[in-house]
């Protein structure tokens, strides 16, 4: 007997016997396979060839199996959410999905639930609640799943930033002041030109010109996540460093000064006049 039960079903464990042993005139194959995570919904098409050793013609036979994989129901991973927010559900692998509380907030349609039945509906509690969907998925696959809800205090922010464009080079500050207090966590994507991507502080140094936007979760110590972004315009300019130096220092009334104005690399910019008289008059 030979087979491609190998490639095709990674893992399954294969063995063959004779069924009226000791004759060798009848042979059974036995394969035990579990699906891997992520192979629902697939067809798994193998063959199996026996061949006798007749003579001095021998015999055989190939025989193709599909396999199809049914995935069992399931719904959401627990959440962690912040007290007043709502969260969708999703359960999958049936066409009609019934839900239930079995702790916590009992599931009101219109109020703290959106709809019942249905695959996908939003759920609203108060409370640390236990939700759980029956499908009507039929055979021996698992029809039923759970997902705890877990309500944690919510928690405010103030996101600011110095500015909303800039040139090349210049230095864009993000700020973040969470309340209450506490060490929460931060994730700032992308990373490109920020100081920093896990503060609550960053900086954005550019070196490119270009429309930035920048996202970041925060994240409190209980586990109550909040997104936020920012979006910064890069003109292709250099910010100038900027030396004026004067003809003179040193002056009477009347006398005209010089005034030399060095900006150093960046682009060509625009000065006032090249001289200035400076009038008589009284201090100031």
């Amino acid at each position: 007997i030979t087979s491609n039960i190998a490639t095709v079903l990674p893992g399954a464990i294969v063995t063959t016997y004779y069924t009226n042993a000791p004759n060798a005139n009848s042979m059974a194959m036995n394969v035990s396979w579990t699906p891997p995570p992520g192979s629902a919904n697939q067809n798994n098409v193998f063959s199996v060839t026996v061949e006798d050793n007749s003579c001095p013609v021998s015999g055989s036979q190939t025989v193709v199996y599909n396999m199809n994989v049914v995935g069992r129901t399931n719904v959401n991973p627990d959440i962690i959410l912040c007290d007043g927010q709502d969260v969708q559900l999703v359960a999958e692998n049936g066409s009609v999905f019934n839900w239930v509380s079995l702790s916590g907030d009992p599931i009101n349609v219109g109020t703290n639930f959106s709809c019942n039945p249905c695959a996908a509906p939003i759920a609203t509690p108060t409370q640390t609640t236990v939700y759980e969907v029956t499908s009507d998925l039929s055979g021996n696959c698992v029809n039923k799943d759970t997902v705890t809800v877990t309500i944690v205090p919510d928690f405010t922010y103030n996101l600011t930033q110095n500015s909303t464009s800039g040139c090349l080079g210049s230095e864009i500050d993000f700020n973040i002041a969470p309340t209450p207090a506490g060490a929460y966590q931060y994730d700032w994507t992308p990373n490109t030109y920020l100081t920093s991507t896990n503060t609550a502080n960053s900086t954005m140094i550019p070196t490119m010109a270009g429309t930035y936007m920048y996202e970041v979760d925060i994240t409190s110590p209980d586990g109550c996540v909040k997104s936020d972004s920012v979006t910064v315009q890069i003109e292709p300019v250099v910010v100038p460093d900027v030396t004026v130096t004067p003809s003179a220092t040193d002056i009477m009334c009347g006398d005209t000064v010089y005034f030399e104005t060095d900006l150093g690399c960046a682009a060509p910019a625009l000065t006032g006049a090249a001289g200035a008289s400076i009038p008589c008059g009284q201090p100031s």
